[in-house]
């Protein structure tokens, strides 16, 4: 009596997976903001509900510390990723220290020495104040940001979408962080009010630097 055997079915070959070539951007971004926003809600509540404060020894350093940590996050999460990247995006780096630059060397010493708009604008209704610092230190802020990203990396360095995200990211990173060690250096506040200050920085620069990154992606 002869066995049936069933027919070996031949299994057709796996496509192997695409490798996506550039680093992914939004999830640096998550972790960078999370981290941060975990920071300052920590020494908040660390001081307001439970009385534990920075010695006042160490507040200058402490302070000093959480206007790098922006910065710090930055570069764990997003340049030493980029690195590894099979196709890493070039002068991340450079677009970093050039905004610093500006910022450190035009931008503040111009708000704060030149036009002062704390001085006037203090004096002004709220939608006063509202225009006043969109046509002053917005203005200034973005340009600064504009100009370092129109000469370092566009159009030349960007691929697809996200390389904006990226680049600006870079650019507002560098700019808030130095705006926040300006402050924390030239101010005696205390560690939670830094946090909450560097945090807020860091959120309304990358807010406003994506959109210009992305009017330069869609122009090219």
């Amino acid at each position: 009596m002869s066995r049936y055997d069933a027919p070996t079915l031949l299994t057709p070959p796996r496509e192997e997976e695409e490798v996506y070539p550039y680093r992914r951007v939004w999830p640096s971004i998550i972790m960078q903001s999370g981290l941060l926003f975990g920071v300052a809600t920590v020494l908040f509540v660390a001081s307001a509900f439970f009385g534990i404060n920075v010695p006042t020894g160490l507040r200058n350093s402490f302070n000093t510390l959480l206007a790098l940590t922006p910065a710090l996050l930055w570069g764990f999460f997003s340049l030493l990723p980029e690195i590894r990247a099979p196709e890493p995006r070039s002068r991340l780096l450079i677009v970093f220290i050039i905004t610093a630059l500006g910022a450190n060397a035009v931008g503040i010493p111009l708000l704060r020495d030149s036009l002062q708009p704390e001085r006037w604008l203090s004096l002004s209704d709220f939608f006063g104040r509202i225009i006043g610092y969109a046509v002053t230190i917005g203005i200034i802020r973005e340009a600064i940001k504009y100009m370092a990203l129109r000469f370092t990396v566009w159009p030349g360095y960007y691929r697809v979408r996200e390389d904006a995200i990226a680049y600006g990211v870079a650019a507002a990173i560098a700019y808030a962080t130095v705006e926040s060690l300006h402050f924390s250096l030239n101010s005696s506040a205390a560690p939670d009010i830094v946090a909450a200050r560097v945090f807020f920085t860091v959120a309304v620069h990358m807010l406003a630097t994506l959109t210009i990154s992305y009017g330069l992606s869609e122009l090219h």
